[in-house]
């Protein structure tokens, strides 16, 4: 697996990024890899997608062509094999910034099924990194206004979202920050 850190340099980074995305049209390529079953290539393919995502004016792209993907292993959680407490994690952290930065573009993919991966991950305390994202994304989806009015429309409730373990995650995560 080509082996890209976008993290070097932000100019640079900014640029290779937007010659990926746009000029080579990279995520068409490199989307359908967040869902390979070999271990390494999909936690390569999501830090690659996690460093795309750190530029902004690509969010719109990603949206369409690697969220759909990202989600896609959420929902599947540990049920398929994957057991990749980085490769998850990475996932929720990606999927956490794309749907907080464009959540009207990325509400139609959050589903039921994922909530309840989500919910699932974050309690699972093999998985320390991933329960802690997946916490803390969940704590996000509601916290935003615009998606707990869809996500209520849905007819979820607020105990899926917040409760004393994503309550925790969220807090820590602020602390940090």
């Amino acid at each position: 697996m080509l082996a890209l850190n976008l993290i070097l340099y932000s100019q640079v980074s900014g640029v290779m990024s937007q010659n990926i995305v746009q000029k080579l049209k990279g995520l068409h390529f490199i989307s359908p890899l967040i869902k390979s079953p070999k271990v390494n290539i999909q936690r390569n393919t999501v830090a690659l997608v996690g460093n795309l995502t750190k530029n902004p004016n690509l969010h719109i792209a990603i949206v369409h062509k690697a969220l759909p993907e990202l989600l896609g292993i959420l929902s599947a959680g540990t049920k398929e094999g994957n057991e990749s407490d980085d490769t998850l994690s990475m996932a929720c952290q990606t999927s956490n910034c794309l749907l907080m930065n464009k959540p009207e573009m990325g509400k139609h993919l959050v589903n039921s099924t994922l909530i309840r991966s989500l919910n699932d991950l974050s309690k699972n305390t093999h998985l320390p990194k991933s329960s802690k994202t997946a916490s803390v994304l969940l704590y996000n989806l509601w916290s935003d206004k615009d998606l707990q009015g869809f996500l209520k429309k849905q007819g979820m409730s607020k105990s899926s979202f917040v409760n004393d373990i994503t309550a925790a995650a969220h807090k820590s995560v602020q602390v940090v920050e």
